[in-house]
Formats: structure tokens, C-alpha cells, sequence
């Protein structure tokens, strides 16, 4: 799934994230991890409005429960022009 996109896998991804958050602290952990998810087939730039929708919220809940959140930079075979699951990620690094 993906939590940029608003399908039923997608949307299950997105209460995951919400689950993985609220939980963190049961398994003593402050970071959880994974991708951002991508509007898919478009370029990097069309999936930023809708990353600050969904992510802006995950921050502050994270923030909320004193979870810190990182991204994987993995491209997940897509590139800036075009992909399918994330958009947190950078060739050169």
C-alpha cells in the first residue's frame, strides 16, 4: 500500500503508520521507520501537496507521543520523473 494514495490497501497503509506511532513506545522505541509513498506514475514534485497532507499529520502525532519518524532512501525502482512508492530518496546519497 501506499499512504500518499487513497485506494483500500492504501488507506490501511496510512492506519498502520497511525498504529506503528501510537504503539512505538511498547516495544521501547522512539523511530519508526519506512517510505512515504508517492502519487504513482507522476513526477517526484506532483506528490509534495499531498506528502505535507498525510505526513504533516503523522509528524504531529508523532511529536505527540515523542516518536521521531525517518524515510528509507530506496528508490523502490522509480525515479524522480516517474514511481510507484516513494519519493524519499536520492541517487547520489
Amino acid at each position: 500500500g501506499n499512504p500518499l494514495e487513497s485506494g483500500d490497501t492504501d488507506r490501511g497503509v496510512l492506519k498502520a503508520w497511525e498504529t506503528v506511532i501510537d504503539n512505538a513506545h511498547l516495544f521501547g522505541a522512539s523511530i519508526v521507520s519506512g517510505f512515504t509513498g508517492r502519487i504513482r506514475g507522476k513526477p517526484l514534485t506532483e506528490s509534495l501537496p499531498r506528502f505535507r497532507e498525510v505526513w504533516g499529520a503523522l509528524a504531529r502525532r508523532a511529536a505527540d507521543k515523542g516518536v521521531r519518524i525517518a524515510f528509507e532512501n530506496c528508490a523502490m525502482d522509480g525515479n524522480w520523473a516517474s514511481g510507484d512508492w516513494n519519493i524519499a530518496h536520492n541517487p547520489d546519497a
